[in-house]
């Protein structure tokens, strides 16, 4: 938590880094979030960078009123764009937060989130698969199968 003019603050980054071989080349892409949301998930602004092969982007956002205004850049060129906003859209770890609390079974959840690089509002939805047994590294793990359904405009990702 961090205080910001009276208000706490939950401060959320993550960074992912992945290097690939192509054609005989090393590439190496980094993606660096920072969000910082109300406890209640309610997004107040964050900031996103991609990095790849030398290029990057670095991306801010800022919740003012109905609105998120958002700016990005890159080396010699910066973008702005606003998207119509309400409080029942979370930041970029809404999903995480609906798995917070116990699973009933047959229980669904979604929420709305912000999904940054595409810089859009897109929507998931979870649904309790039940209780399933396997084995992880020789051992009996009983663990709840969760089915994703994400959504991101015409585009549309399953999983379980």
């Amino acid at each position: 938590m961090v205080d910001e003019q009276g208000e706490p603050l939950e401060r959320i980054e993550i960074e992912q880094s992945i290097a690939l071989a192509r054609f005989g080349q090393q590439l190496r892409q980094t993606l660096r979030m920072v969000s910082w949301e109300r406890p209640s998930g309610e997004l107040v602004r964050f900031e996103s960078q991609v990095s790849s092969g030398g290029e990057w982007t670095l991306t801010r956002g800022q919740v003012r009123g109905a609105a998120l205004e958002i700016e990005s850049a890159t080396p010699g060129k910066t973008e702005r764009q606003t998207l119509p906003w309400t409080p029942q859209v979370g930041g970029f770890f809404a999903v995480e937060r609906l798995l917070r609390k116990p699973w009933k079974p047959g229980e669904r959840r979604s929420a709305q989130a912000f999904v940054p690089v595409l810089n859009q509002i897109g929507k998931t939805e979870l649904q309790d698969g039940g209780i399933e047994a396997l084995r992880i590294e020789g051992q009996s793990r009983s663990l709840r199968k969760i089915r994703r359904v994400d959504a991101v405009g015409a585009i549309k990702l399953e999983s379980i």
